[in-house]
């Protein structure tokens, strides 16, 4: 279980600011515009996470090599960061929602 910690965290690693920059401006809109734009901030995240598969796919096509020969498979990587950056994206949400 470690092991596939590890990998997660050196899979994430190249793209959290990205995925942090995609956050805050979501989370910006909402600030911002209202909680009326929250499904405009969702398509503005989720895009986020489109960019960032291509960004990954066309620049570390090599590191994919890594993860399978480590018997991980790269459905579940995705799967797992996104799952924690959503979580951290609702986090950052809710504190907007109860500080405003």
């Amino acid at each position: 279980m470690w092991n596939n910690r590890h990998l997660i965290r050196i899979f994430y690693k190249p793209i959290f600011i990205i995925s942090i920059l995609f956050s805050c401006g979501s989370v910006r809109l909402v600030q911002l515009a209202g909680w009326s734009f929250l499904l405009m901030a969702l398509l503005l995240k989720i895009s986020g996470y489109g960019l960032i598969m291509g960004y990954q796919y066309l620049m570390s096509q090599k590191t994919f090599y890594y993860y399978r020969n480590a018997g991980v498979s790269m459905r579940m990587m995705y799967l797992q960061t996104y799952t924690f950056d959503f979580a951290i994206y609702t986090i950052m949400l809710i504190l907007l929602y109860l500080f405003k």
